[in-house]
Formats: C-alpha cells, sequence, structure tokens
C-alpha cells in the first residue's frame, strides 16, 4: 500500500545548529497545525537571556523571603517542576547558607505525614510549584497542609504566609496564591515546559533560597551556550 511521505531528508549538523537556534519549529515536524505549538515551547532556548534580565529582582523577591527567617523549605512539586530543585538541594546542602531544604514530590501518606508534621511546621516555607496550576498531587497537598495549619491552635493567624506559589500566567494556583495572599507568587515565562525550567523561577527561587551564587551559575551558562551555538558539529558540546 502506497503511503503518502513527508519530506524527511536530514539536515546537516550546521542547519540543524542555525535552526535550532531561530526557533524553527520545522526540525520537528513540517506539519503546519503542530507549528504554532512548538514554536511556544521552545523558551528555554533563550531561559539564560531571561534568568539575567531578572536576577536581580529575583535576589531582591527571595532576600525578602529569607528574612522572615525560616528554619526549613518544603518544595510541593511532581515531575519536572521538582527535578532541577532536587538536583540544586542536593548542591545547597554544602554550603553554609544553606536552609534545610526539601522536596515532596510523593503522595505515600507516611511520606507526607513525615514532612507535614514536622515540629518545625510553623517555621516552615512550602514552594507550592506547578506550571499548569492544577497538578492534582500539588494541589492536594497544599490543600491538605492548608487544613493542617488553619486547624493548629499554635500556627500563625495568617497560614497563607507560610506558602509561596510557583506557576504560569492565569492559572488557578495564580489566582489562588492572590486570593488567599500567598507570601509571593512567582510567575514564569509561558513557553518554558516544566522539563526545561531549571533556569526560570522554578529552578532559580530554590536557588537563591539554598544560598547558591547566580552569577555564578549564569555565568557558567553562558559559556555552554556559547559552545552549543558553535555551527562546527565537532566543537558543539550539545
Amino acid at each position: 500500500m502506497a503511503h503518502d511521505r513527508q519530506n524527511t531528508t536530514v539536515p546537516d549538523g550546521t542547519a540543524v545548529v542555525e535552526r535550532l537556534w531561530a526557533k524553527d519549529p520545522t526540525l520537528w515536524s513540517v506539519d503546519e497545525d503542530k507549528r504554532d505549538l512548538i514554536q511556544k515551547r521552545l523558551g528555554w532556548l533563550t531561559a539564560p537571556a531571561w534568568l539575567g534580565d531578572h536576577i536581580d529582582e529575583l535576589r531582591k523577591r527571595v532576600s525578602k523571603i529569607r528574612a522572615l527567617n525560616w528554619q526549613r523549605v518544603v518544595l510541593l512539586g511532581m515531575g519536572g517542576s521538582s527535578l532541577a530543585p532536587a538536583v540544586l538541594a542536593q548542591i545547597g546542602a554544602t554550603g553554609s547558607t544553606a536552609l534545610r531544604f526539601e522536596v515532596l514530590d510523593s503522595t505515600h501518606p507516611d511520606t507526607v505525614r513525615r514532612v507535614t508534621t514536622h515540629e518545625d511546621r510553623a517555621n516552615t516555607l512550602f514552594l507550592v510549584s506547578t506550571k499548569s496550576g492544577t497538578t492534582l498531587e500539588v494541589m492536594a497537598l497544599w490543600s491538605y497542609l492548608d487544613g493542617l495549619f488553619r486547624n493548629d491552635a499554635s500556627a500563625p493567624n495568617e497560614p497563607s504566609r507560610n506558602f509561596v506559589a510557583i506557576t504560569d500566567a492565569g492559572t488557578p494556583l495564580e489566582v489562588l496564591a492572590r486570593e488567599r495572599g500567598f507570601l509571593d507568587c512567582f510567575v514564569n515565562p509561558p513557553d518554558v515546559g516544566g522539563r526545561f525550567s531549571a533556569l526560570t523561577y522554578f529552578g532559580m527561587v530554590p536557588a537563591v533560597l539554598l544560598g547558591l551564587d547566580l552569577s555564578q551559575l549564569l555565568g557558567s551558562v553562558e559559556r555552554q551556550v556559547f559552545s552549543c551555538q558553535a555551527r562546527a558539529t565537532e566543537k558543539n558540546d550539545a
């Protein structure tokens, strides 16, 4: 049986590099219906530049959060949004300015109880991290914690002060954070998927809380970007 075939000619390495950094969606599909969707997910290519533009603002906002003298930070996340923070937490654990940092990416009752019934809960900052703002597991964890705070006589009068949201613009989580008076709400660029979000607020808010040097990190990233833009494929690390 005959099949209609798309042009499957593989471009040479130089062409791939140039087209990738130009955010050419046809590297993935020549289907016109898919091009717009693909282009809206290529923001990771310019995430280093985005971080450079937001690094001062990020430091100031997180500095205000840290000034409340939290004893512990727990990130509520699942999948892509929690991958980078989990790695950064291992790096930051060796620093003298590091806060105690945990990633809660499980709904197993024993794990949830171990993390959420901690004696320092009132002095714990919880990062509610989900790109869609609707991730069932993350929102269920927030709801459970919110209930614990509201039913705890020893908890602060404003339990929402223990929460910071990290999400995209216009999501239900952003609305919730504004309405409930979360301590802060970090709104990410919409064209960066969760698994590629290390250099956006999803990874960098935890990085600053962990006391990591963002300038040093960004410098390393920029050197790698330069390498990955090399047209000669034998010199291109990627």
